[in-house]
């Protein structure tokens, strides 16, 4: 089957297939001259973002598959991706939300849904830090925590 490379037209379109391809090389330089509205903040979630993607590599996956999805919570306007490693079958959900200015924010999405769901779905794979240590790294399941 000869291979086909979809063209990437936009800025949503280089991030989502760079993700894909668990090459944060790629994201850090497309994401690192955003403008962001805190100090910071770009630095801070590429950090984030490549943490969860060498955990996506020690788990054996060569590329996330990738599901359109949207948030149901903050931002129910702002449509996203639930990215599935190919072999642990882990996830993340990220949703890219455009600001009022136009400028892309990717960011965690807790209140993610897509049209269906993964069956022998692995766990998720958090961004932020706490939940990462919490739920990532040691298998919990945010629903069996009593507080």
């Amino acid at each position: 089957m000869p291979f086909t490379l979809r063209p990437l037209k936009t800025l949503d379109d280089a991030v989502r297939h760079f993700i894909q391809d668990l090459d944060y090389d790629m994201v850090a330089l497309l994401l690192k001259d955003l403008p962001e509205e805190e100090p910071g903040e770009i630095q801070l979630f590429l950090r984030r973002l490549e943490r969860a993607l060498e955990y996506f590599k020690n788990q054996g996956d060569t590329h996330l598959n990738v599901v359109q999805g949207k948030c149901t919570g903050c931002y129910p306007k702002s449509s996203g991706f639930s990215f599935v490693g190919n072999v642990s079958k882990c996830y993340m959900n990220l949703i890219f939300h455009h600001t009022e200015k136009g400028h892309l924010d990717l960011m965690e999405c807790k209140q993610f849904k897509t049209s269906f769901t993964a069956k022998n779905q692995g766990k998720r794979v958090y961004l932020d830090d706490e939940s990462f240590r919490m739920y990532t790294l040691t298998g919990i399941d945010p629903d069996d925590v009593p507080f």
